[in-house]
C-alpha cells in the first residue's frame, strides 16, 4: 500500500505551471548532474551541458551507456536532474505545466508503443480531433499509407497487442504518422532505424527526413550514416559532450566521432567479408542438432525445429511458416516425441488419465439412469413412483457429484502436463532462436514482433494438441467402449446393427 499511495516527485495535475504563448523551441541542458534513481551511485551526468537551437537538426551519438538515451528522457521530464536545469526557451521546464509540455514533443522511439486498436486509433493519438484526410495525409508522409490501403481492413485493420500484427518497419511508419499528425514543435528520435533492416530503414528514413523540416530535432543515433545531413553532431563521452559539428568538422578533426565511424565501417567490412568466405565454399556439411515438429493443422504439428549449417548461410535456421512445413512435412512419430518431451510428468498424467477413464464413465452413466427413470413414469401405483422418484433424485445428485470429481481431476492434472511441456518448448524454441546470427534478425519474418508471437503462441499450440487432445481422446473412447458393452447387455442384436453402421457414422462425420 506505501507504493500505491507514494505520490511521484513529477507531478501529472494538469493545471500545475505555466504554458508558454509562442514556443519557439529552444532547448538547453544547463550544467545537468544526474543519476537514475534505480543506480544512484553511477553518475550518468556530471555538470553536462548541450544545446539544441530551434528549428535545427542535432544528433547526439555516443558508445553504449554514454547517456545518448537520457538526454531524451531529461527533455521529456520522465526525470529531473540532481543539480542543474532544463531549459525551454530560457525557461526551467519544472515550471511548465507537465501535460502542455509533452503535448509540444512528438518521440519516436527504436520500439515504437502501438496500442491493441486499429491503425487509425493509434495514429489518432497523434491528433483526436484530426479528420480522416489528415489522417491519410500524415500517413502518406510517413510512408504508410501505401501499405495500409492494401490490407483487408484499411486504416480499421487491428494490430494486435503492441502492434505483434506488424512488421518492425510498419510499426515504426505508424509511430512517425501518428508524431506528423501530432505536428510538434519538438521532435526527439532515439534510434528510430536501428531495429530496422536496410530495406525498411531507407523508407523510414525518407519519412523522417520529411517530419525533421521546421522542427527543432533531437537525434539519437546508433548508425552513424543516418546523421551525416544533420545541422549539427555532439559526440558524448563519460557523460561529458567531447567534440560537436557538422560530419565534415568532425571527420576532419580524426578524434572520437571519426573514431566512431571508422569502427563502425571496419565492422561493416568485416560482416561483408565473412558473409562472401561463406558463400565460396564449395562443400556444403550441415546436420542437425535438434528437430522438434509439431503442427495443429491437418493433423501435423507446426515446426519448430533448428539446423546448423556450416555451409552457404552459416547460421542456425528455425523454421514456422507455412511454406517450410509443406516442403518439409512433420516426421512421423511426433507423438512419442512430446511423450519424452513429458516424461518428469508422467505421475500427472497417470492421473490425469484416470480421470479422463472417469469422466468417459459419465456418459453411459446417465443415460442408464434417464432410462430407468423413464420407466417410472409408467408406474400405476403413486407411491412406488414417488419412492423410485426419490432414489433416482440421489442417484443424479451423486452422479453430479462425480462427474466434478472426475473432470477436476482429468483437467487439473492435464493442464500441470500441459503446461510444463509449454515451458519447455518455449525454452527450447528461445535457445534455437539466440543461437542465429545477427543478420537472421535483420529478416522482415524474423522480426522481433514475429518472433515473440512465435514464442506465445506456437508453444502453446503444443500443449493444446498433446494435453489437451490426449484427455479428450482418453475420455471419448472410454465413453464410446462403455456405451458399446451396456449395448450389447441389454439387447445384443440392436447393438449389433448399431455397429455395423458405425463406421459410416464416424466418415460421414469426417465428410461433414
Amino acid at each position: 500500500m506505501e507504493i500505491i499511495k507514494q505520490k511521484p516527485s513529477i507531478g501529472q495535475d494538469s493545471s500545475e505551471g505555466k504554458c508558454l504563448i509562442d514556443l519557439n523551441g529552444n532547448i538547453e541542458l544547463k550544467n545537468i548532474t544526474f543519476s537514475y534513481p534505480s543506480r544512484p551511485d553511477v553518475i550518468i551526468f556530471h555538470n553536462f551541458s548541450i544545446s539544441f537551437p530551434a528549428g535545427k537538426t542535432v544528433a547526439v551519438v555516443g558508445g553504449s551507456g554514454s547517456g545518448k538515451s537520457t538526454v531524451v528522457s531529461l527533455i521529456e521530464r520522465y526525470y529531473d536532474p540532481h543539480e542543474g536545469h532544463v531549459l525551454l526557451d530560457g525557461e526551467n521546464i519544472r515550471n511548465l505545466q507537465l501535460t502542455w509540455l509533452r503535448d509540444q514533443i512528438g518521440l519516436v522511439n527504436q520500439e515504437p508503443a502501438l496500442f491493441a486498436t486499429t491503425i487509425l486509433g493509434n495514429i489518432l493519438y497523434g491528433n483526436p480531433d484530426a479528420t480522416m484526410q489528415e489522417v491519410e495525409a500524415a500517413s502518406a508522409a510517413a510512408n504508410a499509407h501505401s501499405f495500409i490501403s492494401v490490407l483487408s481492413d484499411g486504416y480499421n485493420t487491428q494490430v494486435g497487442e503492441r502492434g505483434v500484427q506488424l512488421s518492425g518497419g510498419q510499426k515504426q511508419r505508424i509511430a512517425i504518422a501518428r508524431a506528423m499528425l501530432k505536428d510538434p514543435k519538438i521532435l526527439l528520435l532515439d534510434e528510430a532505424t536501428s531495429a530496422l533492416d536496410a530495406g525498411s530503414e531507407s523508407i523510414v528514413q525518407e519519412a523522417l527526413d520529411r517530419l525533421m523540416v521546421g522542427r527543432t530535432t533531437v537525434v539519437v543515433a546508433h548508425r552513424l550514416s543516418t546523421v551525416r545531413n544533420v545541422d549539427r553532431i555532439s559526440v558524448i563521452q563519460q557523460g561529458q559532450v567531447v567534440e560537436s559539428g557538422t560530419h565534415e568538422e568532425l571527420i576532419a578533426k580524426v578524434g572520437a566521432y571519426a573514431s566512431l565511424v571508422h569502427f563502425q565501417e571496419m565492422a561493416r567490412y568485416k560482416d561483408f567479408s565473412i558473409s562472401l568466405s561463406h558463400r565460396s565454399r564449395s562443400s556444403r556439411l550441415s546436420h542437425s542438432l535438434s528437430t522438434r515438429s509439431l503442427s495443429l493443422r491437418s493433423g501435423s504439428l507446426r515446426k519448430l525445429s533448428y539446423q546448423y549449417s556450416t555451409g552457404a548461410d552459416g547460421r542456425i535456421e528455425m523454421i514456422s511458416n507455412a511454406d517450410s512445413e509443406r516442403k518439409n512435412p512433420a516426421p512421423d512419430g511426433y507423438f512419442f516425441r512430446l511423450l519424452k518431451l513429458n516424461a518428469p510428468e508422467w505421475p500427472y498424467a497417470i492421473i490425469g488419465a484416470a480421470g479422463s477413464v472417469f469422466s468417459g464413465f459419465i456418459g453411459p452413466t446417465f443415460a442408464i439412469v434417464m432410462s430407468n427413470m423413464i420407466e417410472v413414469f409408467y408406474y400405476r401405483d403413486a407411491l412406488a413412483m414417488e419412492r423410485k422418484t426419490k432414489v433416482f433424485v440421489f442417484i443424479y445428485i451423486g452422479t453430479g457429484i462425480y462427474a466434478v470429481g472426475a473432470y477436476l481431476i482429468q483437467h487439473y492434472f492435464f493442464s500441470i502436463v500441459g503446461e510444463n511441456l509449454t515451458t519447455r518448448v518455449r525454452r527450447m524454441m528461445l535457445a534455437a532462436i539466440l543461437r542465429n546470427e545477427v543478420g537472421w534478425f535483420d529478416e522482415e519474418e524474423n522480426n522481433s514482433s514475429l518472433v515473440a508471437a512465435r514464442l506465445a503462441t506456437d508453444a502453446a499450440d503444443v500443449k493444446s494438441a498433446m494435453a489437451e487432445r490426449t484427455s479428450v481422446i482418453l475420455q471419448n473412447m472410454t465413453s464410446l467402449l462403455t456405451s458399446f458393452i451396456v449395448a450389447f447387455i441389454i439387447e445384443w442384436r440392436v447393438s449389433l446393427l448399431i455397429l455395423a453402421i458405425f463406421p459410416l457414422l464416424v466418415l460421414a462425420n469426417f465428410a461433414q
